[in-house]
């Protein structure tokens, strides 16, 4: 049973952890979008690296665990499986403009 409440305490940090990311790369488009700095674009590029990876990366697997099976008809999982494929086109989203950021700097 113990095991069990370890693998909820991990799971919801791992959310945490992607909640963060999405709003600290959200806070930085915002600011990117309405004051435009020199140092916009390092910040932007950092912020968009880490919804990458807490976004993407982690919910990933997870959305596609929810997919298999039979699991996913059940209309008690669809308000995870929403969530989790809305913090993963946020974490692609941070991809994209990490890499649009990458290359207008070089």
């Amino acid at each position: 049973m113990a095991d069990l409440a370890k693998g909820r305490h991990t799971a919801t940090r791992f959310a945490l952890g992607a909640a963060l990311g999405v709003l600290v790369f959200l806070a930085a488009l915002a600011r990117a979008l309405h004051i435009p700095q020199p140092d916009n674009g390092k910040t932007l590029c950092a912020a968009g690296l880490a919804a990458f990876a807490l976004c993407l990366c982690w919910q990933l697997p997870q959305t596609l665990l929810l997919m298999t099976g039979l699991g996913w008809a059940s209309p008690a999982v669809w308000p995870y499986l929403l969530a989790d494929a809305g913090l993963c086109c946020i974490g692609g989203i941070g991809a994209v403009c990490a890499k649009s950021c990458a290359d207008g700097q070089t």
